[in-house]
C-alpha cells in the first residue's frame, strides 16, 4: 500500500476525474482530492451550470462548463471517474447523469448532500437496510483539541531544543562570516482570524531585498499571492542552503512558543498577499499558522496557489492529532531532499 500511495502522489495509476457540481459539496470534494494525492483521484476539472463556477478554474483544475457538456467533457478529457455532487432535489437529473456516464464508459459515484458532511462526522446505522445518519458535532480546534495541539507543540520544542542551538550558533556563525547585515530576519504576517504579528528567520536575503520584490515578481510573472520566487536572485550562498534544508524556518520556533504559531498549520502570508485574497482564501486564516503543513509535503513551493488554499482548508475540515504526526515525520525527507523548496 505504501508503494502504491507513493506511485499515486507522483500521478502514476491514478483515475481521471470530472466532479458535478462545483456547491459547498462538490469544493470538499475537490479538497480532498487535491490534498490526498496518495488515494489516487486526479481531478481534470468540473462543470457547474452557474457560470461564476463552471467557467472558473482553480488552480490547475478546471471549470469545463456547464453540466449539459458532461458526454463531450468525459470524451474530451478521457474522464475514468465522475463524481457527481448536484442537491439531492435534483434527484431525476442526477439518474440521467448516471444514465450518462454509464453509456460514456465512464464510473460514476455520487455524493449526498446531507449537511455538507464527511464520513469523520458521520456514523451510519442500518435499519433493516434503511441507513440511518447519525451526526458527530465534533469541531476540529476547539477546546481540548487546541490545548493538546499546543501541549505537543511546546514538548516538541522542549526535546529538541539542545540540537536546535547548535543548529542555531553554526547558522549564525556562518550567516555573519558571509557579509554584512543582521543575522535574523523580521516580517509581518498574518495569522489566525488576520491577527499581524512579527514573524522570525535567518536572514537568506542579500539586505534591503524586499525593495526589489515588487520588481522581481512582476519580471518573472509570479502570482503575487504567493510567499517565494522561483531563481530568486536576493538569495544569498549561504541563504541558499538554509532555504533548501528549511534552517532559514527554525526561529519561527520563538513564534510558536509565543502563541502565535503551531508546528503545523497553514503558512503565514504577508498582509499585501492577504490584500489579494478572495473571500474563500480566508478560509485558510481560520487557525494557527504553521512551520509545516499539508501542503508543504504535497509539493511545496511547487503548488500553485489556489490548490495550496484547498489543501489548506482540507487541513483545518479534517484535523486530527493522527494527520499532524503524520506532516511532520513526512517533513523529515522533505527538507532532507529538498523537495519544492527555493
Amino acid at each position: 500500500r505504501t508503494i502504491q500511495a507513493r506511485l499515486r502522489s507522483r500521478g502514476i495509476g491514478v483515475q481521471r476525474v470530472l466532479i458535478v457540481g462545483a456547491g459547498d459539496v462538490g469544493q470538499a470534494v475537490l479538497r480532498t482530492m487535491v490534498a490526498r494525492k496518495e488515494l489516487g483521484y486526479q481531478p481534470v476539472g468540473y462543470l457547474d451550470d452557474n457560470p461564476a463556477r463552471g467557467d472558473v478554474s482553480i488552480g490547475r483544475i478546471q471549470g469545463l462548463g456547464g453540466v449539459n457538456r458532461l458526454a463531450a467533457t468525459i470524451r474530451e478529457q478521457k474522464v475514468d471517474l465522475v463524481v457527481i455532487t448536484l442537491p439531492w432535489s435534483q434527484h431525476d437529473r442526477i439518474l440521467e447523469l448516471v444514465r450518462d456516464c454509464y453509456r460514456k464508459g465512464a464510473e460514476v459515484r455520487v455524493v449526498p448532500d446531507v449537511l455538507q458532511l464527511n464520513l469523520r462526522q458521520v456514523q451510519v446505522e442500518n435499519l433493516d437496510g434503511i441507513p440511518l445518519l447519525s451526526v458527530n458535532g465534533h469541531v476540529p480546534f476547539r477546546g481540548s483539541s487546541r490545548l493538546l495541539k499546543r501541549t505537543i507543540d511546546l514538548a516538541l520544542i522542549a526535546l529538541v531544543s539542545p540540537l536546535i542551538l547548535i543548529v542555531f550558533a553554526l547558522t549564525a556563525l556562518a550567516i555573519r562570516l558571509e557579509g554584512p547585515g543582521p543575522i535574523f530576519y523580521r516580517g509581518r504576517r498574518v495569522g489566525e482570524n488576520r491577527r499581524e504579528f512579527d514573524i522570525f528567520k535567518f536572514r537568506s536575503m542579500i539586505p534591503d531585498a524586499e525593495a526589489l520584490r515588487a520588481q522581481l515578481v512582476q519580471e518573472q510573472q509570479q502570482d503575487p499571492r504567493r510567499p517565494k520566487i522561483a531563481n530568486d536572485p536576493r538569495i544569498t550562498r549561504v541563504g541558499r542552503f538554509i532555504r533548501m534544508t528549511s534552517i532559514d524556518e527554525l526561529p519561527q520556533l520563538w513564534n510558536v512558543v509565543l502563541g502565535q504559531m503551531s508546528l503545523v498549520g497553514p503558512r503565514p502570508p504577508t498582509p499585501d498577499e492577504v490584500a489579494l485574497y478572495e473571500p474563500w482564501h480566508m478560509q485558510r486564516l481560520k487557525i494557527l499558522p504553521g512551520m509545516t503543513g499539508l501542503w508543504q509535503t504535497s509539493g511545496r513551493s511547487n503548488v500553485p496557489f489556489e490548490e495550496m488554499c484547498l489543501i489548506d482548508i482540507y487541513y483545518i475540515e479534517n484535523w486530527s492529532l493522527k494527520m499532524d504526526v503524520s506532516i511532520l515525520l513526512r517533513t523529515i525527507p522533505y527538507v532532507l531532499l529538498g523537495e519544492g523548496a527555493y
